[in-house]
């Protein structure tokens, strides 16, 4: 589709480059009065089209990149009283791209708490708090556990802002006011790179004619299940049915919740039915979930605001 636009484009230059040169070929025998005025007609005419061509081949590109078929509407998902008990897809990434696709995320930059919740539960980091200091430690100089290329580009990062191996929160938020834009993008790349991983694995099929990306049922059924594990996480603490919990469903369920944007309401909630079961978890206690919690709202609220601080100087420039 991009490929045909731009050929159009490119035609559509050629064909305006032919006319101004006739034009001038034949204003070359006319009077300077004449050419002058002939130029400035073809110019009038020409340039207004040539724009509006331009911008609205421009804007259906743009806008080709954004058509989804998630074979369900969002408003469907969100009057979804379907609870899902396990945990839906092969890895959070995959879930974190649909639960995005689905409108069922609180905030995108949520899934930064979730892979460090992640990394302690895998013993590649751990959480301190040393006299309300919060510190990223990285524990694992072996990456190996790491397989997703942009999760390892986010370790790098928290390599690159710690000095000695411990990302104090304040360490991380002045790596993050020079560095925001590769971390604020971050999330984005993140996104792309799910998509394109979907694609190439048929889990998404591109519509050529009408350039719209579908989603395959099985995938639909994977984004309703997301869409069930936010409800059942939500009103757990009414459901009478519930069955024992297990260490490592626990950890998952923080894990989601968190990506989801939900996981200080869980945390109170499995704090109330379950306030031991957390010290058998990689996480020991209720309150390294808020620190994380903590330690990424503060991190991401600072690179935000000196991306901000950045548009409104280079806006005063012009």
């Amino acid at each position: 589709m991009k490929k045909t636009l731009k050929t159009l484009l490119l035609t559509l230059l050629f064909f305006i480059a032919l006319a101004l040169f006739s034009n001038v070929k034949a204003t070359s025998i006319a009077s300077p009065q004449r050419q002058r005025t002939r130029i400035i007609i073809m110019s009038s005419i020409l340039s207004p089209i040539f724009i509006y061509i331009t911008f609205k081949i421009l804007f259906t590109v743009s806008s080709t990149d954004n058509k989804f078929n998630l074979g369900i509407t969002k408003n469907e998902l969100k009057r979804n009283t379907f609870y899902f008990r396990d945990i839906p897809c092969v890895n959070i990434y995959k879930a974190y791209f649909l639960a995005y696709k689905g409108d069922l995320l609180k905030n995108k930059t949520d899934i930064l708490g979730a892979i460090i919740l992640k990394w302690i539960k895998d013993d590649i980091v751990k959480i301190q708090n040393i006299n309300n200091k919060i510190s990223i430690v990285l524990l694992e100089t072996d990456t190996s556990k790491i397989t997703n290329n942009k999760e390892f580009d986010l370790y790098e990062m928290f390599a690159q802002a710690s000095m000695d191996g411990i990302l104090e929160n304040k360490e991380f938020e002045s790596w993050c006011i020079t560095n925001y834009n590769k971390i604020l993008g971050w999330f984005d790349e993140l996104i792309k790179s799910e998509q394109k991983n979907l694609i190439s694995s048929g889990d998404i099929i591109l519509e050529e004619k009408k350039s719209m990306y579908n989603f395959q049922p099985s995938l639909t059924e994977e984004l309703r299940q997301i869409s069930g594990l936010k409800n059942y996480l939500i009103d757990y603490t009414l459901i009478k049915d519930r069955e024992a919990i297990e260490v490592h469903l626990f950890e998952e369920y923080l894990i989601y919740a968190q990506m989801l944007g939900i996981a200080n309401q869980v945390a109170k909630q499995f704090k109330q039915l379950y306030p031991n079961i957390i010290i058998e978890t990689s996480f020991l206690s209720y309150n390294s979930l808020l620190d994380v919690n903590t330690w990424c709202t503060n991190s991401i609220e600072t690179a935000n605001t000196a991306k901000l601080k950045a548009e409104n100087n280079q806006s005063n420039n012009f």
